[in-house]
């Protein structure tokens, strides 16, 4: 009877300690977007402009300047190529890329009324990609692609304007 009892404390602890350091809800921010991976490579396709969707939760504020954090999420399409991971046209794809575009960002913010918000930010974001092969034949690249995503290439600088408002 002692172990039941005392896995229950345990049940409890882990689901409440939890509970108890994570912000309140009405912190958070849902966002979305459009994401432009810029594409000077003349040999595969255009830049892509891609949806996103993430959140953001808000750090610490002191007068018109905020520290935020938060994820994006989206998806592209690339290829393989002269050893080089390059967007590619859907008749083109080698592999979907989905990716999570994590980053801390400050700048100022304006409150223009109760329910509208609009400012800037500077930061710095990790881009995570993971590549998924759509082609039995092409799995013999997913190791270079990968290598090519994360040799140097998964750190960047980021800025943003932005517009916001409550529902």
């Amino acid at each position: 009877m002692e172990k039941e009892y005392k896995n229950l404390v345990f049940l409890f602890l882990f689901f409440l300690i939890p509970l108890c350091l994570t912000p309140a809800l009405d912190n958070y921010t849902i966002e979305g977007g459009l994401q432009l991976l810029i594409n000077s490579d003349q040999d595969s396709a255009p830049s892509p402009l891609m949806p996103t969707i993430g959140f953001s939760l808000p750090f610490w504020q002191r007068g018109i300047f905020t520290l935020n954090g938060g994820a994006l999420f989206f998806g592209t399409y690339y290829q393989y190529q002269n050893n080089r991971a390059l967007p590619a046209e859907l008749e083109h794809r080698d592999f979907l890329v989905l990716a999570s575009l994590v980053d801390a960002r400050i700048g100022p913010e304006f409150i223009i009324n109760d329910r509208l918000k609009a400012g800037a930010g500077l930061g710095l974001a990790l881009f995570i990609r993971l590549p998924i092969p759509l082609f039995d034949d092409i799995k013999d690249d997913f190791a270079p692609l990968a290598g090519y995503f994360y040799a140097g290439r998964f750190a960047y600088p980021e800025t943003e304007i932005y517009t916001a408002w409550k529902l």
